[in-house]
């Protein structure tokens, strides 16, 4: 008798681990084929906290996918867009992974333009 009560024991239990082997199996596939490709573009990120004054330069920040539907107002899609034409610099916090933003920096200033800023003063 106890040696039924294993057998069908060993049965039921290698029954249900195949069973939740399927479901899992056939749950990884449906997720799969649900999945929709995000149309993306690149935005501008800071690579770590930049504070008020902070100048910047392109060491700070990476160019990160984003959704296109998503993008925030202002952003940059290029570090490039950033760094040249002139120095900026940090207006207001900008957090590590945060989009840098034209509201948060200032226009760029070229060198000529700070040297003639400095001599009025």
């Amino acid at each position: 008798m106890i040696g039924f009560a294993v057998v069908f024991g060993l049965l039921a239990v290698f029954i249900a681990q195949v069973w939740l082997n399927n479901q899992a199996t056939m749950r990884a596939k449906n997720l799969d084929a649900n999945k929709t490709q995000v149309a993306s573009q690149t935005v501008v990120v800071a690579k770590q906290s930049l504070r008020f004054g902070t100048e910047l330069n392109a060491s700070m920040l990476q160019e990160v996918p984003w959704p296109s539907n998503a993008l925030p107002s202002g952003a940059f899609a290029r570090i490039q867009d950033i760094v040249s034409g002139g120095r900026r610099v940090v207006l207001a916090s900008i957090e590590a992974n945060e989009p840098v933003l034209a509201l948060k920096i200032t226009e760029p200033v070229s060198a000529r333009r700070c040297r003639h800023w400095s001599s009025r003063a």
